[in-house]
């Protein structure tokens, strides 16, 4: 149970991470610094991997359940804007979509933490 807790702990705070770059990465496509915003999104795209590892291999153990699906769909779209160069529709989609997704999954990384801490004491 230990190792558990310090992996979603270690989730936990990359998910903290994460939406800085995800900040980051929304203001260099407003200030029009593409290739800097495309370095972010590499960057963000390797995170969320991560993240949906950790998420696989703690899914016995969270308490509430970290849903996985629900970015599939940003990055569907992310790489189409990508594609076609539109940083607007990219920006949009960091910003309105993929930033509620890792706010929700911060969320519940936090909820499992101190339900499993409660749990081990």
């Amino acid at each position: 149970m230990k190792e558990i807790l310090e992996t979603l702990n270690e989730a936990y705070s990359y998910s903290q991470r994460l939406t800085s770059g995800i900040n980051n990465a929304i203001k260099c496509f407003e200030q029009k610094e593409y290739e800097k915003g495309k370095d972010y999104i590499v960057l963000i795209i390797d995170g969320i991997s991560w993240l949906l590892a950790i998420f696989e291999t703690t899914q016995k153990e969270q308490v509430e359940k970290i849903e996985k699906e629900n970015v599939n769909e940003f990055l569907e779209e992310g790489i189409e804007a990508l594609r076609n160069k539109d940083y607007r529709v990219l920006k949009e989609l960091l910003e309105y979509e993929l930033m509620e997704v890792v706010s929700e999954w911060s969320q519940k990384l936090l909820y499992n933490i101190q339900q499993l801490e409660k749990v081990e004491h």
